[in-house]
């Protein structure tokens, strides 16, 4: 797939330039100055992004294929995604991610968009696992690098945030922040996630009746999808949240909550009907 780009603009160039070069016999001769000026770019191109090179988080398409060939960081952080998208059509889960080598990586991988995502799906695995610590700590590089270089991910990738955050316990401070990313970056259509990110804001507002009302829309929205492991691991996430809410006491929304204490300690989160 990475392959393809330069693939395209080596075969798009070398059609260009043939045309140009037989072009005296044929009807496109008036044109075969652009055929040659476009075959010369396409060619060009083709050999720039063969050229192994990384500014900041970005790799150029050679230095991304000469990583995976030789079983480099990218490598391993593919192999790492792969195994992330697999939970969405089988039986695995966050915590059957091969964390060693995220965590292997870590070190390496620090800045953009692939290092949010490593460092989210490495919270996910921990949390999954029963880890509050760790998840917790990989949680917080994420945001560290979300505030440093990679503020412009989707709105429905910051739910994740608000989602683990409940979970974890984290202050009203933290919920009003991070749904405030999320609205300015809100999902044409919200999913499951967008609703329990939802939920646990209006749970930190003390504002309850919303909150079940956004635990129910999504419930529903979740029971449509399939029971593989990515949307099963949702829905355990779903039922440690309502534990949290059931057992939060009726108070009157107001629009201000003067408390910055935790929703709740990670001590009462994982219901005994739930395995982590």
């Amino acid at each position: 797939m990475i392959a393809a780009g330069p693939i395209s603009n080596l075969f798009t160039g070398a059609v260009a330039g043939a045309m140009a070069y037989s072009a005296l016999d044929y009807p496109w001769w008036p044109f075969w100055e652009y055929l040659a000026l476009f075959a010369t770019v396409s060619l060009i191109t083709f050999l720039t992004n063969l050229i192994p090179f990384r500014p900041d988080d970005a790799y150029s398409d050679g230095a991304l294929i000469y990583q995976i060939l030789r079983g480099g960081l990218m490598a391993n952080y593919h192999r790492i995604a792969n195994s992330v998208s697999s939970t969405m059509v089988s039986s695995r889960r966050p915590k059957d991610y091969d964390v060693a080598t995220m965590e292997r990586i870590f070190n390496d991988l620090t800045v953009g968009k692939r290092a949010l995502l490593l460092r989210l799906w490495a919270s996910s695995c921990y949390l999954d696992r029963g880890d509050y610590a760790k998840a917790s700590s990989a949680l917080d590089e994420a945001g560290r690098i979300y505030s440093e270089s990679a503020s412009d991910v989707s709105g429905e990738l910051l739910t994740g945030f608000l989602i683990k955050g409940a979970i974890l316990g984290r202050d009203r401070s933290y919920f009003h922040t991070w749904w405030q990313s999320v609205e300015a970056r809100k999902p044409e259509h919200p999913n499951q996630d967008y609703w329990l990110a939802k939920c646990a804001y209006y749970m930190a507002e003390n504002n309850l009746a919303v909150a079940r009302e956004a635990l129910s829309i999504g419930q529903d929205y979740l029971a449509r999808l399939p029971k593989t492991g990515t949307y099963n691991y949702d829905r355990d996430c779903y039922a440690r949240i309502k534990e949290i809410l059931d057992c939060m006491p009726v108070v009157q929304a107001t629009g201000s909550h003067q408390s910055d204490e935790p929703v709740a300690h990670s001590q009462q989160l994982v219901p005994s009907s739930v395995s982590p």
